[in-house]
């Protein structure tokens, strides 16, 4: 597995953002997913929600994941399609969200997001009733918060998510990024440009 990776940083201002928080539209799609209550990155939280009036607004990272001919050729069938996913979206959100965490530590105030469900153990320590192994890591995201990402994809980064069936899509595209109460910019991301496999190609 190959894939170029595009990153994009951009400011959304506190009303920008909050155009697309509509919980009682996209939480029930959270109720109805399998790491609802399985995942301490998804709902239902063991503590309070960010208060979003507290916040400035919010520096978006959306970060595309643009598998090659090669790749997108030799996998087919949804089984090999989830495969090539875990493998490339779960390594690209831990990039992500490291800078998220960097960027939280430098700038007080702000608040890392994930890039959706947290996928860095195998098993979520939750499901055995334990606590979280990774507590330092994001665990909100916009989508658990109740934010529409496909239309802050849309409006806000003038990208468009991309879903997957029994074929690759071109490219999975992933968002997360930092709240911000205001001051200092955060750094501007450097990951890699390109993802390869362990697999030689």
């Amino acid at each position: 597995m190959k894939a170029r990776l595009e990153t994009r940083l951009r400011l959304a201002g506190r009303d920008s953002l909050m155009e697309f928080y509509c919980p009682e539209t996209f939480l029930p799609y959270c109720q109805a997913c399998p790491d609802y209550g399985a995942r301490w990155s998804c709902p239902p939280y063991d503590e309070p929600l960010p208060r979003l009036e507290e916040y400035a607004g919010a520096y978006l990272l959306s970060v595309k994941i643009l598998y090659n001919g090669k790749t997108r050729s030799e996998t087919k069938g949804a089984q090999a399609v989830q495969a090539v996913y875990r493998r490339a979206v779960g390594r690209v959100k831990i990039l992500a969200e490291d800078w998220a965490l960097e960027q939280q530590h430098r700038l007080p105030g702000s608040l890392a997001l994930a890039c959706g469900g947290c996928q860095r153990c195998p098993r979520c320590a939750r499901q055995d009733g334990l606590p979280c192994r990774r507590p330092e890591t994001p665990r909100f995201s916009l989508e658990s918060m109740g934010f529409d990402a496909a239309g802050i994809a849309d409006k806000l980064l003038d990208q468009t998510m991309l879903w997957a069936g029994d074929s690759l899509p071109a490219y999975h595209l992933l968002i997360g990024g930092l709240l911000w109460p205001g001051g200092p910019a955060p750094e501007e991301p450097c990951l890699p440009p390109v993802l390869a496999g362990n697999d030689g190609d």
